[in-house]
């Protein structure tokens, strides 16, 4: 029989001197992720999962079905040199970029409303790293998928608040009214748009 998840799991664990304990604190508020897995049989959920190779040092598909991770790299087509003209990369500046995106705790959601356009249309797919703390600084003016302290999560333009530690929230629908002055647990820019084909 194929070896599972749960015991590539288990093995890596074991290389990196892990314990049960560290994993089953992985995105389980219960904290019994791994257990649940061994006793239950069930499977966590895909966020929870790609958590757990992150913490594993694996990739997702390493994980779930052992294959090797693939580096992921795009070839570099050109550069923005002093305008907004772009140039062709010669054979000589040819080179490869490395995409680590995936490596992220990633927050995806799909568009199900007509009301953000032309921002986002009905049926596309938002991504984003998550981020939190200081770094969220550095989200201002961007479009993030966020969570406030009370438990809200909203999709919208992050600004910055009037009182220290406090964010603005702007509406991305014409008509909704902003949130000023709001505690942000968490925030993650919206980096890949995955647009509808329709």
């Amino acid at each position: 029989m194929d070896e599972t998840w749960l015991k590539r799991a288990l093995t890596r664990m074991k290389v990196l001197g892990l314990t049960v304990t560290d994993l089953n604190r992985v995105g389980s508020k219960s904290g019994t992720l791994i257990t649940d897995a061994e006793r239950k049989g069930s499977s966590p959920s895909i966020d929870n999962f790609a958590k757990l190779a992150r913490l594993l040092q694996m990739g997702v598909g390493e994980l779930f079905d052992g294959d090797k991770p693939v580096p992921e790299r795009l070839l570099l087509q050109g550069f923005v040199r002093g305008s907004e003209m772009w140039h062709a990369a010669s054979k000589k500046e040819a080179k490869e970029v490395k995409l680590s995106f995936f490596d992220k705790d990633l927050v995806v959601l799909e568009i199900e409303t007509q009301e953000m356009q032309p921002s986002y249309r009905l049926g596309d797919v938002v991504v984003g790293p998550r981020m939190v703390g200081r770094n969220l600084d550095n989200l201002i003016g961007k479009d993030v998928i966020c969570e406030t302290g009370d438990g809200s999560k909203y999709l919208k333009k992050l600004a910055r608040g009037l009182r220290p530690g406090t964010y603005n929230l702007r509406s991305l629908i014409h008509g909704v009214d902003d949130l000023e002055s709001q505690k942000i647990s968490w925030a993650a820019p919206v980096e890949m748009i995955i647009r509808s084909p329709s």
